[in-house]
């Protein structure tokens, strides 16, 4: 009677071994996301404009950041060091854009 009932037991310890793996693979398969990646390659153009919208945020923030960050390095050095030929050099680029924008006209 011992042996009818041994392939019963490891027919149920490898039933629930295989579905203690499914459920371990569920849940890493959860931590990756794999169902928005695929909802992603079924919408090619959403992906897109996703993508486009996530590049312009990225643009945006770069440009402002830059913006502040020269402008912080610009007032810390007119505080720091006197910079009279800062004052110079711009003031004979503008001389050069009227002189262009002169014949223009």
């Amino acid at each position: 009677m011992s042996e009818s009932t041994t392939p019963k037991v490891d027919t149920e310890q490898k039933q629930e071994s295989q579905e203690v793996r499914a459920k371990d693979l569920e849940g890493k398969l959860d931590l990756i996301d794999i169902r928005g990646l695929f909802d992603y390659i079924r919408h090619p153009v959403r992906l897109f404009f996703l993508n486009l919208l996530v590049g312009m945020a990225r643009g945006l923030g770069f440009a402002i950041g830059m913006t502040i960050l020269a402008a912080l390095i610009l007032f810390l050095l007119r505080r720091i060091v006197n910079v009279p030929f800062l004052g110079k050099f711009i003031a004979q680029i503008l001389e050069v854009v009227e002189q262009h924008r002169s014949l223009y006209r």
